[in-house]
């Protein structure tokens, strides 16, 4: 079978505000594995020079190249017409989406299954998200009410329009601004402290918590006015992400993945630790198995799909729903002993089936220090349990940049054996796994064993 992966996003790949993404082992290395595991199968890469995920860049440069995957780079200003048209060219059998997250609007989907719809008018088989997700995926409010629709916990919010909530500071002639009062007047059915998130951001980027009415104000006073927002109830509990990979009929479900939090209780995607999956009986494994089933066989869910989760109170919440590659592949990899490109080769060929848990080992995901290609080269060496490692960077502001690299470990039967390779590490590369990483990785275990 002749498969076709890609992704289509345009941004700037040489803007100081597009996230560089670099893996070890490269992407190269890995998608020529995947080409040895399934020599009865053809692959090909069909991508823009931004989509780090899926092949080696750096800017608008291409690194290396697999020796046994065809790459081929798409043009940043094709429409979608010209876009299909390229992938088709390579006459797949099956054209498989594998959408890039966008920090400033999480909109790649939608683009990805719009030509996914195109590539469909010249009779290909495809999987990627229905447009119709896509859209909703991407406006944060209709992805509540999509959720709610099939029955599915989420929290209670609103959605503000930022242009009509502050609509006076462009109109003079207004008075009395309505909405806002209409606004004001929903939110007072919520709980506090409430949490403020871009209607259509990705990331966690931009979170802001409220614990009173009038600090919610302030918040909405002061942000961009052009960027809508939801105002959602603030969960208590434990926050987690997990990825489904398959079409209608036949799912692979992995093992929850929890998250540490910040002081507010939110995500901080550029400091959090992951560790999983999770195996205690109190987080109804069972249930929530059978819950993501009967959602992803409600909303087809076509191609990989990440869900944030909060265990709040007993059950299970969603928090949001990404229809493309999230960077918890990475982790979801580390405890199936996959690399990324075999998870989406996987669910492009096809035939899934609900993943065993007793299959799966135990990982963790942490931030450290940039490290050099080199060192990390030695590290892995050293260390086979260090199953990836990705290093990042992007610009916030002209004169700040989030720099790290994230490495994961795993590969094991308990967490003693976890932490004592933790440890082993740390003894030998201290500035790199550091013992206040070490520690952090002992805490979070303890208050899941609490």
């Amino acid at each position: 079978m002749k498969i076709t992966i890609y992704s289509t996003g345009g941004n700037d790949p040489d803007s100081l505000h597009s996230a560089v993404h670099s893996f070890y082992p490269t992407r190269a290395e890995d998608w020529d594995r995947v080409a040895l595991m399934y020599p009865e199968h053809s692959f090909t890469v069909c991508c823009c020079v931004s989509e780090g995920h899926l092949v080696d860049v750096e800017g608008s440069k291409v690194l290396s190249r697999p020796e046994k995957v065809k790459t081929i780079i798409l043009p940043l200003d094709a429409d979608l017409g010209e876009l299909a048209r390229i992938i088709a060219s390579t006459k797949p059998d099956v054209a498989y989406a594998a959408p890039l997250p966008n920090v400033a609007y999480d909109w790649n989907p939608l683009r990805d299954a719009m030509v996914g719809e195109e590539l469909r008018k010249r009779g290909i088989c495809v999987i990627c998200p229905e447009v119709s997700l896509a859209e909703a995926a991407f406006e944060k409010n209709k992805t509540a009410e999509l959720l709610r629709k099939h029955g599915f916990s989420t929290a209670k919010g609103v959605y503000v329009q930022m242009s009509l909530y502050r609509a006076e500071e462009k109109n003079s002639i207004i008075l009395n601004n309505v909405y806002r009062e209409y606004i004001l007047r929903q939110i007072d059915d919520l709980r506090f402290p409430v949490i403020v998130k871009a209607a259509s951001g990705a990331g966690s980027v931009g979170l802001s918590v409220a614990e009173t009415k009038e600090r919610l104000e302030e918040i909405l006073l002061s942000g961009d006015p052009n960027a809508d927002v939801m105002v959602e109830e603030k969960l208590e509990g434990e926050n987690f992400g997990i990825e489904i990979y398959g079409v209608p009929g036949a799912y692979r479900v992995y093992e929850p993945i929890l998250f540490t939090t910040a002081k507010e209780g939110i995500t901080d995607p550029f400091a959090s630790i992951k560790y999983g999956p999770v195996r205690s009986r109190k987080y109804k494994l069972e249930e929530l198995r059978a819950q993501m089933l009967s959602m992803a066989e409600a909303l087809c869910f076509r191609g990989g799909v990440e869900l944030d989760l909060i265990f709040h109170g007993g059950e299970w919440t969603v928090v949001d729903l990404n229809p493309r590659f999230s960077l918890l592949s990475q982790m979801v990899g580390a405890t199936a002993d996959k690399s990324v490109p075999q998870l989406i080769a996987e669910a492009a060929i096809g035939g899934l089936s609900p993943a065993d848990p007793g299959e799966l080992k135990l990982a963790v995901d942490f931030k450290t220090r940039p490290a050099s290609r080199e060192e990390l080269k030695r590290l892995r060496t050293d260390f086979p349990s260090v199953r990836s490692v990705l290093s990042f960077r992007l610009g916030i502001t002209e004169t700040e940049t989030v720099s790290y690299s994230e490495i994961d470990v795993g590969g094991f039967e308990d967490n003693a054996q976890l932490l004592r390779e933790l440890e082993r590490i740390s003894e030998k590369y201290g500035d790199l796994v550091t013992s206040g990483i070490v520690e952090r990785i002992r805490e979070m275990i303890k208050g899941l064993e609490a």
